[in-house]
């Protein structure tokens, strides 16, 4: 009897023990692929990574700090990071400020801005700062930036009339170059509330917004209607406004008579008067071959010497 109790005993022990190993060896062995012992935390807080003795130190080390495999540099600095005697940054990679490594997109390794990108991580530019991912794309980190013309930096915009050292910072204002200043680049009038830059016209009737895009250099003319024109009674020849003046009336130069230069061998200011020279034919101007016109100023001093003298 005594031996059935003790048999008995010894099979509930080995039974008990049978299961305490099963459950030992569970926690211990998960089968779950590990670099580093802090990857088996996840199983229980005193595991650890067992078979990669090899690979593995049991030390981490941080950027620049001595070590012997590549792993060792992974858990502070990424796996874009490599052991090279001590940990650094892999070729295509660099540092970004919280001292993790993050792939480079460009051969050189500098981001453009306005290019793709999954982290501001990725945004370094030629300064050595970095910019900010905004919804995909690398852009200047703050409001009132610009990129300059590489991509690769930038510079603080600023407004007509404030002192800039390059033209890429008056780029915020199309068509703005620096002078010392950020001013209208030429070609361009400074619009009536100092704040852009408008297309200066060149001819007449050329579209226009405001008057100071005729003025700028065609002299006396205005913006109206849309277009840039004279004021009444006169006409644009070459880059400025005169008055205008028909054949037969008083003029001062040719301009007065004819509204463009090509019309100069039709009609002329002679003696005063705008007249037709002899032969031209125009019916633009008014010339054919039977009017010739006469300062009549003259003929009428004409007349009084006559009657003065021979009645």
């Amino acid at each position: 009897m005594l031996n059935c109790v003790l048999l008995f005993f010894l099979l509930n022990v080995l039974k008990v023990y049978s299961q305490l190993s099963a459950n030992d060896e569970q926690r211990l062995v998960s089968y779950q692929r590990c670099l580093l012992d802090i990857h088996c935390q996840r199983v229980n807080e005193n595991s650890f990574c067992f078979g990669n003795d090899d690979t593995k130190t049991g030390v981490y080390a941080g950027w620049d700090e001595p070590c012997e495999k590549n792993v060792q540099c992974y858990y502070l600095l990424s796996t874009n990071a490599i052991c090279d005697t001590n940990c650094k940054c892999a070729e295509g990679a660099h540092r970004y400020v919280d001292g993790r490594c993050y792939t480079s997109i460009r051969k050189s390794y500098i981001l453009g801005l306005g290019d793709f990108c999954q982290t501001s991580g990725n945004c370094l530019l030629k300064d050595g700062s970095f910019g900010n991912c905004v919804d995909g794309r690398c852009e200047c980190k703050f409001d009132k930036q610009l990129p300059t013309e590489d991509a690769m930096s930038c510079v603080e915009a600023k407004d007509l009339g404030e002192i800039c050292e390059s033209d890429e910072q008056c780029s915020f204002i199309p068509n703005a170059v620096c002078r010392v200043s950020c001013r209208c680049a030429p070609g361009f009038a400074l619009s009536r509330n100092g704040k852009s830059c408008l297309r200066a016209a060149t001819t007449f009737f050329e579209p226009c917004e405001e008057s100071v895009q005729c003025s700028e250099f065609l002299q006396g003319s205005f913006c109206n209607n849309g277009n840039c024109t004279c004021l009444e009674y006169h006409h644009g020849f070459g880059s400025r406004c005169v008055r205008s003046a028909g054949l037969g009336e008083t003029c001062i130069g040719m301009e007065n008579c004819i509204p463009d230069p090509k019309f100069s061998e039709i009609a002329n200011c002679l003696e005063g008067t705008c007249q037709c020279l002899p032969g031209a034919v125009d019916e633009n101007i008014g010339c054919n071959s039977y009017k010739v016109y006469y300062n009549m100023t003259i003929v009428n001093f004409c007349i009084l010497y006559l009657l003065f003298n021979y009645f």
